[in-house]
């Protein structure tokens, strides 16, 4: 019995023994599990407040290193590295240029008429006259050739010299004012008139336009040389009454009456016209007019003169 007390005595004491024994092991344990955390929450302080490495990402894979060779401790993750925000870089920009509007603006309208009148070898002619068929005005060329009319959309007409042009007012014609101021016609060869269009009479020229350039030839113009004599054949010299009207080539409705004077010798030269018909009114006296491109209807006080641009054409009128 007292052996077997004994026994169980010792038994008893071997387990107590065991219990402190396995207690001071769970003990250590917890001890060095403790001592692992603080030194790991250590050292991860240590690389939270000390300066950024040159390479973040190699500082974090020793630090895990580190903690992993210490014995009876568990790899600890470190946390990711805190992430830069990205910035985003202002879109480049092409600078605008800012449209100015301009102001609407009213165009003139044109109140001229403008061009050149040129001779038959294209040279510019001075002094030349340049006439409104419709409203009578009149210009004067300069040294260059060049013209400036008032606009009234009207057919024109070019000449050396001014040109006998009247307009119907409706109660009659009164010099002046239903007319140019024309004188009598020149007695030398020069050149004609030119209508506007390239027309060859002012019944056909074209009317132009408020703003348009016109320009003009003026081409070699037709003579006739008419001769006056009585049923003796001898000149007839009187310059009292005007013999004739004449009524330029050209001109039809437009054409004012013009008369020429008489020479000594009975001649009336008539130059300087454009290609038509010349026509001749009986006025003081019957006439018989002959020559080549006469016509002289005995029933009618008018005789008519083909005019041929750089000839002359005679013609003989025999009062009676």
């Amino acid at each position: 019995m007292l052996k077997a007390a004994t026994s169980q005595q010792e038994s008893n004491s071997e387990i107590e023994s065991g219990q402190k024994v396995s207690g001071a092991r769970v003990m250590v344990r917890v001890g060095l599990v403790a001592v692992t955390v603080a030194l790991a929450i250590g050292l991860l302080t240590l690389f939270v407040s000390r300066p950024a490495a040159k390479s973040p990402h190699l500082a974090q894979s020793q630090l895990v290193a580190e903690i992993a060779a210490i014995p009876g401790t568990t790899p600890i993750t470190p946390p990711p590295p805190a992430m830069t925000p990205a910035t985003t870089a202002p879109l480049p920009t092409t600078p605008r240029t800012p449209v100015s509007i301009a102001a609407p603006t009213t165009v003139p309208i044109p109140t001229v008429i403008t061009g050149t009148v040129r001779d038959a070898s294209g040279d510019p002619v001075s002094g030349a006259y340049v006439v409104g068929l419709n409203s009578l005005d009149v210009a004067v060329t300069n040294a260059q050739g060049q013209y400036s009319i008032p606009c009234a959309s009207e057919p024109l007409v070019a000449s050396e010299w001014l040109l006998p042009i009247q307009r119907d007012s409706g109660g009659g014609i009164t010099y002046g004012s239903d007319s140019t101021n024309y004188g009598p016609p020149p007695t030398s060869s020069g050149a004609g008139y030119s209508f506007s269009g390239g027309a060859t009479d002012a019944d056909s020229a074209a009317p132009v336009p408020c703003g348009q350039t016109t320009d003009f030839v003026l081409n070699t113009g037709g003579n006739v040389d008419i001769q006056f004599v009585d049923s003796s054949g001898n000149p007839v010299t009187d310059q009292s009454l005007p013999i004739d009207n004449l009524y330029l080539p050209g001109l039809d409705q437009f054409a004012g009456l013009e008369t020429a004077p008489l020479t000594s010798e009975g001649f009336q030269d008539v130059d300087q016209l454009a290609a038509g018909t010349l026509r001749i009114d009986e006025v003081s006296a019957n006439l018989t007019c002959t020559g080549q491109g006469v016509v002289d209807e005995p029933s009618s006080a008018v005789i008519t003169v083909t005019v041929v641009p750089g000839t002359t054409v005679p013609v003989i009128c025999t009062v009676s």
